[in-house]
This record gives C-alpha cells, structure tokens and sequence, in this order.
C-alpha cells in the first residue's frame, strides 16, 4: 500500500473516532470524549509530522503558506491564554465546549499532518469518512426522532443531537455532509443508479432540515 494513502486512512479514522464516539456514562458524555480521543490522536500523529511513515522530517518551507498563518495563528492564541483572567479555562476551554488553547493545538496539529501528506490523489478518503459520518449521524438522528433512541438522554430542547449532543452541532456538519453528498453527485466515477439514490434522498430530507 502507498505509504502517504496509509496515512491519510490512519488520519481519516481518527477523524472519523472524534466525529461518532461518545461516552454516555460520563458527566459529559460527548464534548469531554471527543476532546480525549482529539489529544490522544493528535498526540500519536504529531509523531508522524515529525518522522513520518519514510523517517524523513516535515518540510515546513515546502508548507510555508500553511505553517506560517498557523503558528501566527497559535503564537497569538498562546499569549491570550496565559494573560487570560482565568488561565484554565482558556487552555480547556469551556465546560460545554472544551474549545481551548489545547483543542487548537491538536487542530493544528491534525492542519499539519494533512498538509504533509494528502494530495489530490487521495481527497476521496477524506470525502468517503465525510460521507459515512454523515450517514451514521442521519440514521442515529431518524432513531431520535421517532423515539427510539437506546440512550435516555434528558434534553428538553431539539431531541434530534446527533452524535455531536447538540442540535445545532449536528446540522452544521449535516450542511457540510449535504455540500459533500451534492459533490459526489457529479463525480464522474460515480454510477447513474447512485445518482438516482443521491438525489432522491436530498429531495426527501432537504423539506425535513426544519426539524434540526
């Protein structure tokens, strides 16, 4: 197998854990999950930055227009942690969000890592974990929305979370799932029957976006 298509796939998976898992049994069974899973991966593939799958190191002049905005980006959201009035809360994040200083660096991280080693060639990984984590959220948000979700979650608001515990999360990345599912609609590799699937299943559920 090519070593860079082994390492987007290694990549997209990860993606793919942040995006579907969460723990229901904890306190916080989505955002704290998704936060661990974020900095463990991050943490394995910042390795993989460094060394990657050939032993050579990370070419950041060859990545200059992505690495220079992104360590501005970091040096400035470093110095606003820590002359933040509550420094914690700004490496964390908040209790209902976890998007702090720690979030961006294992964003900037996973930024890195796709930077080095995704082309053109393998874009299609990428899009494929986009699409089936949207499915998964769709069929999970259908449960929900006839009642027969098996967790009993108590939300008095929108019961429709999707695996993102939060109704608005969950139609962001279902906007960007239907963005996706248009794309490949037009792929040149894709078979007519699947256009014809592709297209009656945004014609059925783009009347039905009022519910999220």
């Amino acid at each position: 197998m090519n070593k860079n298509k082994f390492s987007i796939k290694t990549g997209v998976i990860f993606i793919a854990a942040v995006t579907l898992i969460f723990l229901p049994k904890i306190l916080d069974p989505f955002n704290t999950s998704k936060f661990l899973i974020l900095l463990v991966t991050a943490f394995y593939l910042l390795g993989k930055i460094n060394f990657g799958e050939d032993g050579k190191k990370f070419k950041f002049a060859k990545n200059r227009y992505v690495f220079i905005p992104l360590i501005m980006f970091m040096l400035f959201s470093t110095l606003s942690t820590f002359f933040s009035d509550n420094i914690l809360m700004s490496l964390l994040g908040d209790t209902q969000r976890k998007n702090g200083l720690l979030s961006l660096l294992a964003l900037s991280v996973y930024l890195i890592y796709f930077a080095k080693f995704s082309n053109f060639q393998n874009v299609f990984y990428i899009s494929s974990a986009l699409l089936f984590c949207g499915f998964i959220n769709i069929a999970y948000g259908a449960l929900q929305l006839i009642g027969a979700d098996p967790i009993p979650w108590n939300n008095p608001y929108n019961s429709i979370i999707g695996t993102f515990g939060n109704p608005n999360f969950s139609s962001a990345f279902l906007a960007m799932f239907g963005i996706a599912l248009f794309v490949y609609f037009w792929s040149n590799q894709i078979k007519w029957y699947l256009r014809f699937l592709i297209a009656a299943f945004l014609l059925a559920t783009i009347p039905r976006l009022q519910l999220l």
